[in-house]
Protein backbone atom coordinates (compact mmCIF):
# COMPACT_ATOMS: atom_id res chain seq x y z
CA UNK A 1 0.00 0.00 0.00
CA UNK A 2 2.73 2.59 0.76
CA UNK A 3 4.06 2.12 -2.78
CA UNK A 4 0.74 3.02 -4.45
CA UNK A 5 -0.59 6.62 -4.56
CA UNK A 6 -3.79 7.09 -2.55
CA UNK A 7 -6.20 7.66 -5.50
CA UNK A 8 -5.14 4.44 -7.22
CA UNK A 9 -5.17 2.50 -3.98
CA UNK A 10 -8.67 3.72 -3.07
CA UNK A 11 -10.00 2.88 -6.53
CA UNK A 12 -8.49 -0.62 -6.52
CA UNK A 13 -9.72 -1.33 -3.00
CA UNK A 14 -13.27 -0.17 -3.74
CA UNK A 15 -13.59 -2.24 -6.90
CA UNK A 16 -12.10 -5.38 -5.38
CA UNK A 17 -14.39 -5.10 -2.36
CA UNK A 18 -17.35 -4.76 -4.70
CA UNK A 19 -16.26 -7.94 -6.51
CA UNK A 20 -15.83 -9.69 -3.17
CA UNK A 21 -19.44 -8.92 -2.23
CA UNK A 22 -20.72 -10.02 -5.64
CA UNK A 23 -18.89 -13.37 -5.50
CA UNK A 24 -19.18 -13.96 -1.75
CA UNK A 25 -22.90 -14.70 -1.84
CA UNK A 26 -22.40 -17.31 -4.56
CA UNK A 27 -19.53 -18.85 -2.60
CA UNK A 28 -21.66 -19.20 0.56
CA UNK A 29 -24.48 -20.81 -1.41
CA UNK A 30 -22.03 -23.22 -3.03
CA UNK A 31 -20.67 -24.18 0.40
CA UNK A 32 -24.18 -24.71 1.76
CA UNK A 33 -25.40 -26.75 -1.22
CA UNK A 34 -22.29 -28.80 -2.04
CA UNK A 35 -20.45 -29.13 1.29
CA UNK A 36 -22.77 -28.59 4.26
CA UNK A 37 -25.99 -30.22 3.14
CA UNK A 38 -24.89 -33.42 1.27
CA UNK A 39 -23.58 -35.46 4.25
CA UNK A 40 -26.73 -34.73 6.24
CA UNK A 41 -28.93 -35.62 3.26
CA UNK A 42 -27.01 -38.88 2.88
CA UNK A 43 -27.53 -39.71 6.56
CA UNK A 44 -31.27 -38.89 6.42
CA UNK A 45 -32.30 -39.57 2.81
CA UNK A 46 -36.02 -39.75 3.60
CA UNK A 47 -36.25 -36.53 5.61
CA UNK A 48 -38.69 -34.24 3.70
CA UNK A 49 -37.48 -31.06 5.41
CA UNK A 50 -33.96 -31.67 4.08
CA UNK A 51 -35.34 -32.19 0.56
CA UNK A 52 -37.18 -28.87 0.89
CA UNK A 53 -33.99 -27.16 2.02
CA UNK A 54 -32.07 -28.67 -0.88
CA UNK A 55 -34.65 -27.35 -3.34
CA UNK A 56 -34.65 -23.90 -1.74
CA UNK A 57 -30.86 -23.74 -1.90
CA UNK A 58 -30.81 -24.69 -5.57
CA UNK A 59 -33.34 -21.95 -6.35
CA UNK A 60 -31.22 -19.46 -4.42
CA UNK A 61 -28.05 -20.57 -6.20
CA UNK A 62 -29.68 -20.13 -9.60
CA UNK A 63 -30.79 -16.61 -8.71
CA UNK A 64 -27.39 -15.74 -7.25
CA UNK A 65 -25.50 -16.98 -10.30
CA UNK A 66 -27.84 -15.01 -12.57
CA UNK A 67 -27.13 -11.85 -10.56
CA UNK A 68 -23.40 -12.52 -10.67
CA UNK A 69 -23.47 -12.98 -14.43
CA UNK A 70 -25.26 -9.64 -14.71
CA UNK A 71 -22.54 -8.01 -12.62
CA UNK A 72 -19.79 -9.53 -14.75
CA UNK A 73 -21.52 -8.29 -17.91
CA UNK A 74 -22.00 -4.81 -16.48
CA UNK A 75 -19.99 -1.78 -17.60
CA UNK A 76 -18.50 -1.45 -14.11
CA UNK A 77 -16.73 -4.82 -14.33
CA UNK A 78 -15.55 -4.28 -17.92
CA UNK A 79 -14.28 -0.82 -17.01
CA UNK A 80 -12.44 -2.18 -13.99
CA UNK A 81 -10.72 -4.97 -15.96
CA UNK A 82 -9.64 -2.62 -18.76
CA UNK A 83 -8.53 0.17 -16.45
CA UNK A 84 -6.64 -2.22 -14.17
CA UNK A 85 -4.85 -3.76 -17.16
CA UNK A 86 -3.90 -0.32 -18.47
CA UNK A 87 -2.77 0.80 -15.01
CA UNK A 88 -0.49 -2.24 -14.67
CA UNK A 89 0.98 -2.00 -18.18
CA UNK A 90 1.64 1.73 -17.78
CA UNK A 91 3.12 1.32 -14.26
CA UNK A 92 0.40 3.62 -12.97
CA UNK A 93 1.73 3.42 -9.40
CA UNK A 94 4.50 5.80 -10.48
CA UNK A 95 2.05 8.63 -11.23
CA UNK A 96 1.72 11.18 -8.43
CA UNK A 97 4.05 9.09 -6.26
CA UNK A 98 5.53 10.87 -3.27
CA UNK A 99 9.11 10.58 -2.06
CA UNK A 100 8.30 7.61 0.19
CA UNK A 101 6.63 5.67 -2.61
CA UNK A 102 9.44 6.45 -5.05
CA UNK A 103 11.96 5.12 -2.52
CA UNK A 104 10.02 1.87 -2.37
CA UNK A 105 9.88 1.69 -6.17
CA UNK A 106 13.66 1.67 -6.23
CA UNK A 107 13.99 -1.38 -3.99
CA UNK A 108 14.42 -4.92 -5.33
CA UNK A 109 11.88 -7.59 -4.49
CA UNK A 110 14.61 -9.57 -2.77
CA UNK A 111 15.25 -6.72 -0.35
CA UNK A 112 11.54 -6.29 0.31
CA UNK A 113 10.56 -9.96 0.72
CA UNK A 114 11.96 -10.75 4.22
CA UNK A 115 10.27 -7.79 5.91
CA UNK A 116 6.97 -8.44 4.14
CA UNK A 117 6.95 -12.13 5.05
CA UNK A 118 8.05 -11.42 8.62
CA UNK A 119 5.17 -8.94 8.98
CA UNK A 120 2.58 -11.56 7.99
CA UNK A 121 4.20 -14.28 10.09
CA UNK A 122 4.24 -12.06 13.17
CA UNK A 123 0.54 -11.33 12.72
CA UNK A 124 -0.26 -15.05 12.41
CA UNK A 125 1.59 -15.88 15.61
CA UNK A 126 -0.01 -12.97 17.46
CA UNK A 127 -3.54 -13.93 16.39
CA UNK A 128 -2.83 -17.60 17.12
CA UNK A 129 -1.96 -17.07 20.81
CA UNK A 130 -4.10 -19.29 22.99
CA UNK A 131 -5.19 -21.11 19.83
CA UNK A 132 -7.16 -23.83 21.63
CA UNK A 133 -9.24 -21.21 23.43
CA UNK A 134 -9.96 -18.89 20.50
CA UNK A 135 -13.60 -18.04 19.86
CA UNK A 136 -14.92 -18.56 16.29
CA UNK A 137 -14.59 -14.86 15.37
CA UNK A 138 -10.98 -14.72 16.59
CA UNK A 139 -10.21 -17.98 14.80
CA UNK A 140 -11.67 -16.54 11.60
CA UNK A 141 -9.35 -13.51 11.92
CA UNK A 142 -6.45 -15.90 12.46
CA UNK A 143 -7.44 -17.82 9.32
CA UNK A 144 -7.40 -14.62 7.25
CA UNK A 145 -3.93 -13.73 8.55
CA UNK A 146 -2.70 -17.23 7.69
CA UNK A 147 -4.14 -16.92 4.18
CA UNK A 148 -2.16 -13.71 3.61
CA UNK A 149 1.01 -15.39 4.84
CA UNK A 150 0.48 -18.37 2.53
CA UNK A 151 -0.21 -16.31 -0.57
CA UNK A 152 2.72 -13.99 0.15
CA UNK A 153 4.96 -17.00 0.70
CA UNK A 154 3.87 -18.65 -2.54
CA UNK A 155 4.36 -15.44 -4.49
CA UNK A 156 7.85 -14.82 -3.10
CA UNK A 157 8.92 -18.49 -2.97
CA UNK A 158 11.02 -18.33 -6.21
CA UNK A 159 13.49 -16.10 -4.37
CA UNK A 160 14.46 -18.97 -2.06
CA UNK A 161 15.68 -22.59 -2.44
CA UNK A 162 12.89 -25.14 -2.80
CA UNK A 163 14.20 -27.29 0.04
CA UNK A 164 13.62 -24.40 2.45
CA UNK A 165 10.30 -23.22 1.05
CA UNK A 166 8.51 -26.55 0.60
CA UNK A 167 8.16 -27.76 4.21
CA UNK A 168 7.01 -24.36 5.46
CA UNK A 169 4.38 -23.85 2.78
CA UNK A 170 3.11 -27.41 3.18
CA UNK A 171 2.68 -26.82 6.92
CA UNK A 172 0.69 -23.66 6.17
CA UNK A 173 -1.43 -25.50 3.60
CA UNK A 174 -2.29 -28.30 6.06
CA UNK A 175 -3.27 -25.79 8.72
CA UNK A 176 -5.24 -23.65 6.29
CA UNK A 177 -7.16 -26.66 4.96
CA UNK A 178 -8.04 -27.75 8.49
CA UNK A 179 -9.09 -24.22 9.41
CA UNK A 180 -11.22 -23.85 6.27
CA UNK A 181 -13.13 -27.05 7.00
CA UNK A 182 -13.55 -26.04 10.66
CA UNK A 183 -14.69 -22.54 9.68
CA UNK A 184 -17.36 -23.80 7.27
CA UNK A 185 -18.57 -26.28 9.85
CA UNK A 186 -18.67 -23.81 12.74
CA UNK A 187 -20.30 -21.13 10.59
CA UNK A 188 -22.84 -23.46 8.97
CA UNK A 189 -25.85 -21.94 10.74
CA UNK A 190 -24.83 -18.40 9.73
CA UNK A 191 -24.10 -19.47 6.15
CA UNK A 192 -27.51 -21.11 5.82
CA UNK A 193 -29.29 -18.14 7.38
CA UNK A 194 -27.55 -15.65 5.11
CA UNK A 195 -28.31 -17.53 1.89
CA UNK A 196 -31.71 -15.90 2.00
CA UNK A 197 -33.87 -14.82 4.90
CA UNK A 198 -36.90 -16.78 3.73
CA UNK A 199 -34.97 -20.02 4.19
CA UNK A 200 -35.77 -19.76 7.89
CA UNK A 201 -39.33 -18.48 7.51
CA UNK A 202 -40.96 -21.90 7.18
CA UNK A 203 -40.81 -24.33 10.08
CA UNK A 204 -39.63 -27.15 7.80
CA UNK A 205 -36.71 -25.12 6.51
CA UNK A 206 -35.80 -23.85 9.96
CA UNK A 207 -35.79 -27.39 11.29
CA UNK A 208 -33.69 -28.63 8.37
CA UNK A 209 -31.20 -25.78 8.79
CA UNK A 210 -30.98 -26.67 12.48
CA UNK A 211 -30.22 -30.30 11.62
CA UNK A 212 -27.41 -29.25 9.28
CA UNK A 213 -25.98 -26.79 11.80
CA UNK A 214 -26.05 -29.40 14.61
CA UNK A 215 -24.39 -32.01 12.38
CA UNK A 216 -21.52 -29.70 11.52
CA UNK A 217 -21.18 -28.35 15.05
CA UNK A 218 -20.40 -31.92 16.06
CA UNK A 219 -18.01 -32.23 13.10
CA UNK A 220 -16.22 -29.06 14.21
CA UNK A 221 -15.72 -30.51 17.69
CA UNK A 222 -14.40 -33.75 16.22
CA UNK A 223 -11.95 -31.78 14.04
CA UNK A 224 -10.39 -29.93 16.99
CA UNK A 225 -7.60 -32.44 17.75
CA UNK A 226 -6.37 -32.52 14.13
CA UNK A 227 -6.56 -28.74 13.98
CA UNK A 228 -4.45 -28.42 17.11
CA UNK A 229 -1.86 -30.81 15.70
CA UNK A 230 -1.66 -28.84 12.43
CA UNK A 231 -1.11 -25.61 14.40
CA UNK A 232 1.66 -27.15 16.52
CA UNK A 233 3.41 -28.58 13.44
CA UNK A 234 3.30 -25.18 11.78
CA UNK A 235 4.79 -23.45 14.82
CA UNK A 236 7.78 -25.80 14.74
CA UNK A 237 8.67 -24.88 11.16
CA UNK A 238 11.45 -22.35 10.71
CA UNK A 239 10.39 -19.56 8.28
CA UNK A 240 12.30 -20.11 5.07
CA UNK A 241 13.39 -16.47 4.77
CA UNK A 242 15.17 -16.49 8.18
CA UNK A 243 17.74 -19.21 7.52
Amino acid sequence: APAIPAPSRQWLTAELRWLGVETGRVRDLDVAATTLLPPVRAAFPDEPALRDLETALEVERGEAYALLRESLRAQRYTRFVLNAGTWIEAAGWREHAGDGARALHGRTIGAYAPSALAHHEKRVRKRGKGFDRLEPVARHRFRLALKRLRYSGEFLAPLYPDRRVGPYLRAIARLQDALGAFNDASQSAAILAETHRHLLDGQNLAGAAGMVAAWHAQAALAAEPALGRAWRRFRKETPFWKR
